[in-house]
């Protein structure tokens, strides 16, 4: 017998649905909750023929909230519909009295007393349609048989495995693609390891699977502090499921495995195989285990089975689903439910980048109303999804190896994939600055632990055609480290120390800018300008404005100001006499060293005279360059100098501009097929046009024209929010559906 508790409002639409089509043999239309003025299913043979079923979840609240619900609010909606049948399910038991009393308030329209379908009814359907039973995994799973058993048993015995606390896991529980793996796992080989990052739901998946066999008849036994109590507690005679949360701990592997443990559970594990009637289910963070692999040799030469669990286990629908359990079962105020529901703002946190059950739990169940101000719950949510620190920092600071820990961090300054070799040579540099300030030894040169350890959890690889690369498992942890680096200054002063690529110095910068301590301001000058000195003239020039920029975003001392524009010059002087390539943002470079200077007390007529030389010996050789590039910088230049250049040089600009621009307009107006480059074209073209003056508006029109023209022809409409196509099969416009149904009822039914 169920009484349906562990069923949301959508979840019992869903199984009144399934359990009337198969007993009607008839198939039901589904609407949107709310759409239809109080039409849950619809059955329509005949325009004029139609049947309509209202399903009420009102388990918890009895029959007289139910009956003032249907007497206040629906019944004006059903003569306003005026069906020709109309049938009621509720999840409320109701006495034959109940059922004459609807009965009678619905007439006519309520034909007989089978019309109304309560509690019992509907747990007579289930004993009828026992696939639709084993279909529906959180009522079967919350039956009281299956409850009993778990109430009786040795997994009771542990406080974590609390009655309540089982129902209230059960009834937020999603089943997705890991529970099918994992129990496909334990019935090939017996055990598996659900491994995974922090907060991704091993736990509660390992717990779901222990229900599902207890309701089979395992007995589940919980270990908790080391592997000798599951060898007390192996029955030979007994069918059992064994449970090790955190089996390799959660803070630090010696913590937890004592004297020989890493032997004796694998032993265990080569037990379980052994017998047909034992399941062993373990849990642990994928770092931890790797870091084992590495720590101990009998974890190094066994194969292990397992279920990783990562987002992509996850469909759209199946975190609208996570999120709305949460809120539907939560304690959360109405004002908070109708602000998530409000202007669809769900959709934010299903798609945001950093999308965690874990935060999802927090902000539902566990968190605190006085948190958050009024109307600002969203707000409030979408801050710890953009920064869920705490995710990470238990597991960052005490949770794995300090050359793990510093490989993070070297990271954090790398673009995102890194090939494994830079990857490398940076760490290397940082380990060697690290190091004279840690008491500690380790090779710098080995990747392979750290790598190792972080797979799957903090970092990924993958190929590419130039070799191995690394990446985050997920933004939010790069979020973290660039909160971590932003308060730790010596870590700043180390990272820029241990710097050796461009890329790094830039990242950093953004990290901390525009509080910027002297330190780093005296590594980056030491460290780049040494590098620069030896490099490709593109290197200096890219290396000379993010200098400029660095002094123009921070706040950079005037003595020290002098200092850096003192050790450029020289640089800057030999860029310009080579006559080397134009690069952009040459002109507005010149212009922000010329304040400096300005600012500094220092002279930068040598370096505009120079500028003025470098920029007319390009128009010389214009040919040699992408014209419109050059014109851009060229006009740019002289809006910022008007003195340095005289009137014959730019009337002589501006006819070269006339003449190279010609044969260019004609192509991108006749034979160019992609609107995106003509777009560029129009955006370019245009500016420069316009800074010599020379009206092409005729020209642009008929070029915006060719734009829309192209764009018809190659149009395929997006999703705006990228939903998934991967829902059963269903198309994204299914998926949206279905999820603003699902919140909509959250509403409705408030």
């Amino acid at each position: 017998m169920y009484d349906f508790t562990s069923l949301s409002s959508y979840d019992f639409e869903i199984l009144v649905r399934d359990l009337l089509q198969k007993e009607k043999g008839i198939t039901l239309e589904s609407f949107k909750s709310g759409r239809d003025k109080g039409i849950d299913l619809r059955y329509s043979r005949k325009k004029r023929s139609r049947m309509i079923i209202q399903c009420k979840h009102y388990a918890v609240s009895g029959f007289s909230p139910l009956y003032r619900n249907l007497e206040k609010t629906e019944l004006a909606k059903v003569k306003e519909l005026g069906p020709s049948k109309y049938l009621l399910a509720t999840s409320v038991g109701l006495t034959p009295s109940n059922k004459d009393k609807i009965l009678q308030l619905f007439h006519p329209y309520i034909k007989l007393p089978n019309d109304i379908y309560g509690k019992e009814d509907l747990n007579n359907l289930l004993g009828k349609f026992p696939k639709i039973e084993t279909k529906n995994f959180k009522l079967w799973l919350s039956s009281t048989a299956v409850l009993s058993k778990l109430l009786n048993s040795a997994i009771c015995n542990q406080t974590e495995f609390e009655l309540e606390k089982i129902k209230n896991k059960i009834r937020i529980y999603v089943q997705n693609n890991s529970f099918l793996e994992a129990r496909e796992m334990l019935d090939e080989n017996y055990y598996c390891i659900i491994a995974g990052t922090p907060g991704i739901g091993k736990t509660t998946l390992a717990e779901m699977l222990i229900y599902d066999y207890a309701s089979h008849n395992y007995e589940p036994i919980v270990v908790t502090s080391d592997i000798s109590e599951a060898y007390q507690m192996f029955c030979p005679q007994k069918k059992q499921v064994f449970y090790y949360d955190d089996f390799l701990g959660q803070t630090s592997l010696c913590d937890k495995l004592g004297k020989n443990e890493d032997r004796r559970i694998i032993n265990f594990i080569e037990k379980i195989q052994n017998s047909k009637t034992k399941r062993f289910i373990l849990t642990t963070r994928e770092y931890i285990l790797n870091r084992a692999r590495y720590t101990y040799e009998p974890f190094s030469r066994y194969r292990f089975q397992e279920c990783v669990i990562n987002l992509s286990n996850y469909t759209k629908f199946d975190k609208a689903k996570i999120l709305y359990n949460h809120v539907y079962f939560s304690d959360l105020p109405e004002g908070c439910k109708f602000e998530l529901c409000a202007d669809q703002s769900y959709r934010k946190i299903i798609n945001h980048k950093n999308y965690s059950p874990r935060i999802v739990e927090w902000m539902t169940l566990l968190f605190n109303e006085e948190g958050f101000g009024k109307g600002h719950y969203v707000e409030t949510f979408l801050q710890n999804l953009d920064n869920p620190s705490k995710i990470w920092e238990i597991a960052f600071k005490h949770q794995i190896s300090d050359s793990s820990r510093f490989l993070l961090i070297v990271l954090s300054t790398l673009p995102s994939p890194i090939h494994m070799e830079h990857l490398s040579a940076a760490f290397q540099s940082y380990c060697r600055i690290k190091s004279e300030h840690l008491s500690i030894t380790f090779d710098p040169q080995d990747l392979k632990y750290p790598i190792s350890e972080l797979f799957g959890n903090f970092i990924i690889t993958q190929r590419s055609p130039k070799g191995d690369e690394v990446k985050f498992h997920n933004p939010s942890i790069r979020d973290f480290l660039d909160n971590y680096i932003r308060n730790n200054p010596a870590e700043i002063i180390n990272l820029s120390k241990g710097s050796i690529f461009f890329d790094q110095y830039t990242q950093i910068w953004k990290i901390i800018c525009p509080n910027l301590p002297d330190e780093f301001l005296y590594c980056l000058l030491n460290n780049m300008l040494c590098r620069s000195s030896n490099g490709s003239y593109i290197f200096i020039w890219h290396r000379f404005r993010f200098i400029l920029q660095v002094l123009d975003q921070g706040n950079v001392r005037i003595e020290f100001r002098k200092d850096i524009l003192g050790r450029i010059h020289p640089l800057l002087l030999n860029y310009l006499s080579i006559k080397c390539d134009l690069f952009d943002g040459f002109a507005s470079s010149i212009k922000l060293f010329e304040k400096h200077c300005l600012d500094c007390g220092v002279s930068g007529n040598e370096i505009l005279l120079e500028s003025k030389k470098y920029i007319l010996n390009k128009l010389d050789n214009i040919h040699e360059l992408y014209y419109l590039n050059f014109f851009e910088e060229f006009l740019d230049f002289h809006q910022s100098f008007p003195l340095i250049i005289d009137k014959r040089k730019f009337e002589e600009a501006r006819d070269i501009f006339t003449e190279e621009n010609e044969g260019d307009l004609d192509w991108h107006q006749n034979d160019c097929c992609d609107p995106e480059e003509i777009e560029s074209y129009v955006y370019s073209v245009e500016s420069v046009a316009s800074g010599f003056d020379i009206d092409i508006s005729s020209e642009i029109d008929s070029l915006n024209e060719r734009i829309r023209s192209l764009e018809e022809e190659n149009f395929e409409p997006e999703d705006e929010d990228d939903w998934d196509y991967d829902h059963q099969g269903e198309s994204r416009a299914n998926i949206k559906f279905e999820i603003d149904s699902l919140f909509q009822s959250l509403v409705d039914h408030s």
